[in-house]
């Protein structure tokens, strides 16, 4: 085996590709991670705004994700906009 099939090998075990999105969606800026989820989200089958805005509050950051949480947002623009305010403050 060679050094590249090697480290396919070990990348697919150790860092599989769920665990790399929820690494990239740590680092993104809340308006990078809801352009990424807007653009994904075209993919999908279609979902409520309540469903939308579930799944976007599951998938933040873990610290923005319990502040988020607590305010109980039903509509994804308040939870954008809190997010993203949550973030504008922390920095």
């Amino acid at each position: 085996m060679d050094w590249e099939g090697f480290l396919a090998l070990f990348y697919n075990k150790y860092f599989p590709a769920t665990l790399k999105e929820e690494l990239q969606v740590e680092f993104l800026t809340m308006r990078e991670y809801e352009a990424q989820f807007a653009e994904l989200s075209n993919f999908a089958d279609s979902l409520s705004e309540l469903q939308q805005t579930q799944k976007f509050q599951k998938d933040l950051n873990v610290y923005v994700k319990k502040m988020v949480i607590g305010f109980h947002h039903t509509k994804f623009v308040d939870v954008v906009e809190c997010a993203t305010s949550i973030e504008a403050n922390t920095k």
